[in-house]
C-alpha cells in the first residue's frame, strides 16, 4: 500500500559501472531519484520502458560521453527509429555537452571515424559522415567541429565531479524530493494509520492460544521440510499452523 511510486523522475546513464559512486553519494535517495542504465545503445526494452515511465508521469534525464554515440543514444531515447515508436517524449538529453567540458577542463581524447571498413582521415568526408545524426539529435556546429577529431567520456570527470554536475543538471530541471499527490497521501496515512490502530490493539489485548508441545512442533517442520527443501523452518512452521495441521 502506500504511494504507487517513491520518485517522479529517472536518471538514466548510456554506460554501468556508476552505481558505487551514485550509490556513494546517496544520489537516488536525496533526490528520490530512480536510476537506470544500459551498455551502449539501449535496447528495445529499456526504450519502452523510459516510454511507459514519461506516460505515467515520470520524466526520464539521461547522461551519456560527448561523442557521436553519445547523442545518438540519447537521440533514440526519445526519437521514432525502426524498433521503436515513441508514444511520449522520451528522455530529455542532459549531456555531456560541449559548455561541460569546456566549464570543467575535462581531458579529451582522440577519435577516428570509419566508412564501412575504410578510416575517414578528411575532416570534410568525416564532417560529412556524421553532421546529420549530430544535428538531428541537437548537437550544435561547434560541437560537430569538436566531434571531428575529438570525444569526452563521462569517465573524464572524477566523481567528485560528476556527481556535482549531476546534481547541477537536475535543479535545474526542477528535481526536488518527491511528495505524492493527495489521493497517494490519504492512501498512506490511511494505512499507517490502521498500523498504528492494530499494534495499539496488539499490545493492549491479552490473547491465549494452545501451543503444541515440542515434539508435534518438530515433527510437523521435519515433515514439511522434507517435502520441499527450499522452505525454511520458521515458513514451514507457520504454513503448518495455518493450514490446522498442529
Amino acid at each position: 500500500k502506500g504511494p504507487k511510486f517513491r520518485f517522479s523522475n529517472v536518471l538514466f546513464c548510456e554506460k554501468e559501472g556508476f552505481n558505487s559512486i551514485f550509490d556513494a553519494a546517496n544520489l537516488s535517495r536525496r533526490f528520490d531519484i530512480g536510476i537506470m542504465s544500459t551498455k551502449g545503445m539501449s535496447v528495445t526494452a529499456a526504450r519502452k520502458l523510459v516510454d511507459w515511465f514519461v506516460g505515467q508521469g515520470i520524466r526520464v534525464f539521461c547522461i551519456r560521453d560527448f561523442d557521436v554515440t553519445g547523442f545518438t543514444i540519447a537521440g533514440t531515447l526519445r526519437s521514432d527509429t525502426r524498433r521503436h515508436e515513441w508514444q511520449t517524449d522520451g528522455a530529455s538529453d542532459l549531456g555531456l555537452r560541449l559548455s561541460d567540458v569546456e566549464a570543467m577542463s575535462l581531458q579529451s581524447e582522440d577519435v577516428f571515424h570509419k566508412s564501412g571498413k575504410r578510416r575517414l582521415t578528411s575532416p570534410f568526408k568525416i564532417d560529412e559522415k556524421i553532421r546529420p545524426t549530430l544535428e538531428r539529435y541537437g548537437a550544435t556546429d561547434a560541437e560537430v567541429k569538436f566531434l571531428i577529431k575529438h570525444r569526452v567520456e563521462l569517465n573524464a570527470m572524477t566523481s567528485g565531479q560528476l556527481i556535482s554536475w549531476i546534481e547541477k543538471k537536475l535543479i535545474a530541471e526542477g528535481v526536488t524530493k518527491f511528495i505524492p499527490n493527495d489521493a497517494a497521501l490519504i492512501e498512506a496515512a490511511t494505512h499507517f494509520a490502521k498500523i498504528k490502530e492494530a499494534n495499539r490493539i496488539l499490545r493492549e489485548t491479552s490473547l491465549e492460544v494452545d501451543v503444541p508441545d515440542i515434539a508435534a512442533l518438530r515433527d510437523a517442520v521435519t515433515r514439511a521440510v522434507g517435502r520441499e527443501s527450499t522452505t525454511s523452518w520458521d515458513r514451514a512452521l507457520m504454513d503448518a499452523i495455518k493450514r490446522g495441521e498442529i
